[in-house]
């Protein structure tokens, strides 16, 4: 592994850390801290295969069920209406969107979250974000940004 993909993996499990010690007390953080357990799941199985480790522990196949939970607000949850949505985004947010959606180009994610903040409503920041990206609506930073521009367009 390259040490900016081992800083990266550091940097995923500090935010975990940090989801999992504030999902004890705001339970609408779980299914953000359920995502990106997923997610570092999948990151460490990549590098075991790649490493060339066998496969010792199975996950269950089935999960049981659990209670219903609310869509989360993000890590963002104390964003408060700011003049720039990048003003109200964490630390970890501000690396994890450069990081995931802009290929670690801080200043291309700078200039589109900008470019955001000038709109007039959510709709017309999803169309913006449609014609200058090509990102997978499935993809969790996806859906952790525009439930940011949700929460941004509704305070």
């Amino acid at each position: 592994m390259h040490d900016c993909e081992l800083e990266d993996l550091a940097l995923d499990f500090k935010e975990l850390l940090f989801l999992l010690s504030e999902a004890r007390t705001r339970k609408e953080l779980l299914p953000v801290t359920e995502r990106h357990i997923n997610r570092l799941i999948k990151t460490m199985e990549e590098i075991r295969d790649h490493i060339g480790f066998s496969k010792t522990v199975e996950a269950p196949e089935e999960k049981k069920e659990q209670e219903q939970i609310p869509p989360a607000t993000m890590l963002g949850e104390q964003f408060k209406p700011a003049a720039e949505l990048s003003k109200g985004l964490t630390l970890n947010d501000t690396f994890r969107f450069a990081r995931e959606l802009f290929n670690g180009d801080k200043d291309e994610a700078n200039r589109v979250l900008k470019e955001l903040s000038r709109m007039d409503s959510l709709a017309d920041a999803v169309s913006y974000l449609s014609s200058q990206t090509e990102w997978d609506e499935e993809n969790d930073a996806v859906k952790d940004l525009i439930e940011l521009l949700k929460k941004y367009f509704t305070a």
